[in-house]
């Protein structure tokens, strides 16, 4: 956290329930993600210890030198939590109390648990067709939830399957992205219900926050209502017209014919227009 830029007053300890989720989930996930990495026992594990856990060296260098902090600190962290006269505050050298805007590796690792966050949210009630709230059902996708973020604790880093999975689930999902969890974060559903059924020609792309959006749902982003269906229930096809029972000949008005003429003789303009364009150009080539 420290690293990141997040902190304890601006983030965690926020009003906003869905960003304060989001921070929350963002310190147990990238925490996770990094004993991962350094294939660190976890204190269920035969081989964990308090104070002399092993680890892989290698991999905590290459964690020390993408936040740019010195491989030494390790030392100096092992004999601070040590110390029982600071063990209830020893916490704060890992988070700090006030931010000052996130970092590079900051961004990186938020985007990296905003995108995992939304697809395991979002995704675990299309696997399950149930929303994740409430009791029942929604046990199925809490529970299936818990298992989604196992598995993307423990995958490798994929970063094009990771962005495609983010934009698929937007995408079905039916649901506006207006929420900005920082500037230069990727952007979420404020609703994060997924809504169950389809909503034909609806789609979301991703956003990206910029300076012009405050902290919070912006009402004034992806505003396009979903189109209202006039289908049988069946994506793509029409409801039919009931055929008439008398004479099955369409009188053409007036106006029609006269329209219809009109457009006949624009797109006969259009194409001596284009053919003559070419041969001009034709000639000047040449």
């Amino acid at each position: 956290m420290t690293g990141s830029g997040a902190s304890a007053q601006d983030h965690l300890a926020t009003a906003v329930p869905l960003m304060r989720f989001l921070y929350y989930y963002h310190v147990y996930y990238q925490v996770r993600r990094i004993l991962v990495e350094t294939q660190a026992p976890l204190p269920q594990d035969q081989a964990w210890t308090a104070f002399n856990n092993p680890y892989d060296r290698r991999a905590y260098e290459q964690i020390c030198g993408e936040f740019r902090v010195p491989p030494t600190l390790i030392g100096a962290l092992k004999a601070q939590t040590k110390d029982a006269s600071n063990s209830e505050t020893a916490w704060s050298t890992f988070i700090l109390v006030k931010s000052h805007g996130f970092t590079w590796p900051g961004v990186e690792r938020l985007n990296d648990s905003i995108r995992t966050y939304v697809w395991a949210i979002l995704g675990v009630q299309a696997q399950t067709r149930t929303h994740i709230l409430g009791a029942g059902t929604a046990f199925d996708a809490q529970k299936q939830f818990l298992a989604n973020l196992e598995d993307a604790i423990s995958s490798p880093v994929d970063l094009p399957s990771a962005i495609k999975r983010y934009q698929d689930v937007l995408q079905y999902a039916s649901s506006k992205v207006d929420f900005v969890f920082g500037i230069g974060l990727y952007m979420a559903p404020s609703d994060m219900l997924l809504r169950i059924g389809q909503v034909a020609g609806y789609n979301n792309e991703i956003v990206t926050a910029s300076e012009g959006q405050s902290l919070g749902t912006n009402a004034n982003i992806n505003v396009l209502d979903a189109p209202p269906s006039h289908t049988t229930g069946e994506t793509g096809l029409v409801k039919p017209q009931k055929p008439s029972t008398g004479d099955t000949t369409v009188p053409v008005t007036a106006s029609a014919s006269a329209a219809a003429e009109k457009h006949e003789d624009e797109k006969t303009d259009l194409i001596v227009g284009g053919v003559t364009i070419g041969l001009l150009v034709l000639w000047l080539l040449c």
